[in-house]
């Protein structure tokens, strides 16, 4: 055995401890190692030892002064009885896992001055107090402390600290962030959520300008100038996401919220704060395009959205007001470019698919000179507005939208709505704007099929309590998607919701579409929509195939 280079040992019982390891030995890979290491004896010539949940002890398993110079990785993670790192000499380590070593409390200053580490974990390592009083690890890119609750403070940055590009220290028990973070010049991503002890971050953290995601418990950001440009050295030019998630203070956004100091932002996480108002100026955040407010049970108003936003979640916000004409609702399908105003033919005159749905729907004489008058086709009103189909071809408008927020109401404007899993129309060869909202609980998909042709998952749905999913996908996938369907004049379509482990989705309350349709009007109001499909010639067999069951029969009859 003098010549075993590699020992691997995994799922194995011993009844007592290893006596010997060969000298020539290059690996040592095992987990759950039962005893203790009684032996002061180690082999030099290891590259890699990997003995996770183990129960071993650092003392006995490397003697102090150590040297180990071909050592490069070094996993001890989740060893319970590891209570100290004690001085080693591994010059050329570069992965070094303690995590989860809940007993762990100090680490010896040589671990600070290893030029070749470039990864070192050390999650959850609660009992964790005393590191290195300064890191000069110039080659290290991640650093890892989350959840070591018991550290307060952490080492200064060497200057050629230049490589880190990821720190987490989300959990840990940091009372400040040391000014010398400047030196952190290739830093990517900086977490500190749920750090508690931590009040305020250093101006000179403005100095990251390769920042990119910053996670922080406070908005306590003290700028030292009005803008900020890549020229100055100074400010965020490159951060795409702030997330103050879960932090419970009221956040001043005036200060914080301000274009110029976060010209890259595309990502805003407030979910779980106590923020009250979403001000007017994040509105001029030109990338801005995911926005999360989930949980804030006391904001009230978002004063503006800008043009580019995509992702509002605003689930179980009570008291957000969204139905006003400035309210988050409004807003939303104002940058969509739909107008509530424009209504199926079958709906403005109260002849819908189903007579119950009528009440839905704004009165007849509302806005109309006659009876028989149609908002959709009044060429004097399509005049003053654009159809939803404008815009098909212009890029920058291929986007979905999704928007979910506190509500138990589909907004009347959804001129097809249904309780049932299937809802039918007509277009023509152009697609139209499409917006689909859904209440209930529902984990699964937004289907599409036109004139038959094969459903196409457009968007999964997760959503439980009382709250509203307010969909719409991108004009040019609808577009795509109609013209491989053999479209003609009148192509009917069909949006379904399917669930995750079912066709037929049970806790599905009520849902609607909106959309500028082609529906022909209805000769009476008895009338049904199989009326208008067989006059356009469509195969009625076809369109009974993707009915629910509780209709098939009802269908049938009728024709």
């Amino acid at each position: 055995m003098e010549n075993l280079k590699f020992l691997i040992v995994d799922n194995v019982h011993i009844c007592k401890p290893l006596e010997f390891l060969p000298n020539k030995l290059i690996l040592l890979k095992w987990t759950h190692y039962p005893f203790h290491w009684p032996s002061e004896y180690f082999p030099e010539q290891l590259v890699a030892i990997e003995m996770p949940h183990s129960r071993i002890r650092l003392p006995n398993l490397i003697k102090q002064g150590c040297h180990l110079e071909n050592l490069i990785d070094l996993n001890l993670r989740d060893c319970k009885f590891i209570t100290e790192l004690p001085k080693l000499q591994a010059l050329n380590l570069k992965y070094l896992d303690i995590s989860y070593c809940e007993n762990l409390v100090e680490i010896d200053e040589c671990f600070g001055s290893l030029e070749k580490l470039k990864g070192w974990y050390l999650v959850d390592c609660g009992n964790l107090q005393v590191l290195p009083s300064q890191l000069r690890l110039k080659s290290l890119d991640f650093l890892n402390l989350s959840g070591c609750s018991g550290l307060e403070k952490l080492p200064n940055f060497h200057p050629e600290m230049e490589c880190l590009e990821t720190s987490y220290l989300s959990g840990s028990g940091i009372r400040e962030v040391p000014s010398s973070i400047e030196h952190l010049t290739k830093l990517a991503e900086l977490s500190l959520i749920d750090c508690k002890n931590l009040r305020e971050l250093p101006d000179s953290i403005y100095k990251l300008q390769q920042l990119q995601i910053l996670d922080t418990p406070t908005a306590k950001l003290r700028p030292m100038c009005n803008s900020f440009d890549g020229s100055s050295g100074y400010g965020f030019v490159n951060m795409t996401e702030l997330d103050f998630r879960g932090y419970k203070a009221i956040i001043e956004l005036d200060l914080l919220m301000k274009p110029d100091y976060f010209p890259a932002l595309e990502v805003i996480n407030l979910s779980d704060t106590n923020i009250v108002t979403i001000p007017e100026s994040i509105s001029r955040f030109s990338r801005l395009i995911d926005l999360f407010i989930t949980n804030c049970k006391l904001l009230r108003e978002i004063r503006g959205l800008p043009q580019s936003i995509r992702l509002v979640e605003a689930k179980n916000c009570m008291l957000l007001d969204t139905q006003s004409p400035i309210g988050l609702l409004n807003q939303v399908i104002e940058i969509i470019g739909i107008l509530p105003s424009r209504v199926c033919g079958r709906a403005r005159s109260n002849k819908l698919m189903d007579p119950q749905l009528t009440n839905y729907f704004p009165s007849e004489t509302e806005g109309a000179e006659s009876e028989d008058q149609d908002i959709s086709m009044d060429s004097q009103f399509s005049n003053n507005f654009p159809p939803e189909t404008e815009g098909v071809e212009y890029e920058y408008r291929d986007v979905d939208y999704t928007i979910h927020f506190w509500g138990t109401e589909i907004p009347k404007w959804f001129n097809h709505q249904n309780d049932d899993n299937s809802i039918f129309f007509f277009v023509g060869r152009k697609f139209p704007k499409l917006v689909v909202c859904i209440f209930g609980r529902i984990s699964g998909h937004i289907d599409i099929s036109i004139n038959g042709y094969t459903q196409c998952k457009y968007k999964y749905i997760d959503q439980i309590g009382n709250n509203l999913c307010l969909f719409s996908p991108t004009q040019q996938s609808l577009q795509r998607h109609l013209n491989k369907s053999n479209p003609t004049d009148q192509n009917l379509v069909e949006v379904s919701i399917t669930d995750e482990f079912n066709d037929i989705c049970y806790c599905l309350k009520r849902w609607g579409v909106h959309v500028e349709c082609t529906c022909p009007p209805q000769e009476s109001a008895n009338a049904p929509i199989w009326y208008s499909i067989k006059r356009l010639g469509v195969q009625v067999d076809d369109v009974v195939e993707y009915l629910p069951t509780s209709k098939k029969q009802r269908t049938f009859d009728e024709l």
